[in-house]
């Protein structure tokens, strides 16, 4: 299930609802003068997320999408390299049947790995540039029945990262997306191999 949230205004006031109550509990731990490349081993994030869908493909001429969810993992491997996995989940409703076929709405799953490389910007804020794979599933729904479109989906993402305390701060995340997917429409075989860009803001946990 993804978060209905089709007002990315209304989707963004409410996480930082959630987000605020988080950040007056971890500004009460004690800060230490260590900095963030001696006191990170993992990186746990959540976040909301809101596609932004571009080019001439379905998503961005038949759907009216919504926001949802992502939550990823990052691993500190060596130096400042970094390796993971993210699985994001968002919807949309088809407003142009004509282009897409008869269903009405759609959910959008991918999971896979990452890797990655991190600048350091002091002791509190970071940069973490990676690059991910992984299966992506398109799950329409009808009324009386649901079936699916899958594939593959290849991103490219820049994390800036705020640390409140050692272990607990916020992020913000730009990410360009394509998905290729196996569904084929005659005259055009692309048009369902969909662009994003992909905005999300989270609290990340670091242990």
């Amino acid at each position: 299930m993804f978060l209905n949230i089709k007002n990315p205004v209304v989707g963004f006031v409410l996480f930082c609802l959630v987000f605020n109550s988080f950040s007056v509990r971890a500004q009460e731990e004690e800060e230490t003068e260590n900095t963030q490349q001696n006191k990170e081993y993992v990186l746990l994030s959540v976040g909301y997320v809101y596609p932004l869908p571009f080019g001439e493909n379905v998503a961005n001429e038949a759907y009216s999408m919504s926001g949802g969810f992502e939550h990823s993992v990052w691993a500190h491997v060596s130096l400042d390299i970094w390796v993971g996995a993210e699985l994001t989940i968002f919807g949309a409703d088809v407003e142009r049947k004509e282009l897409t076929g008869n269903y009405n709405d759609v959910n959008i799953f991918s999971l896979g790995p990452m890797a990655g490389y991190k600048f350091h910007f002091g002791k509190k804020t970071g940069l973490l540039l990676g690059a991910g794979v992984g299966y992506v599933k398109y799950t329409n729904h009808h009324p009386d029945y649901k079936f699916y479109d899958d594939g593959t989906a290849l991103w490219f993402t820049a994390d800036f990262e705020y640390d409140i305390t050692n272990h607990m701060g916020w992020y913000f995340s730009g990410k360009l997306r394509r998905d290729f997917l196996k569904t084929e429409l005659s005259g055009n075989k692309n048009y369902f191999d969909s662009n994003y860009l992909m905005l999300s803001l989270g609290i990340r946990v670091t242990i």
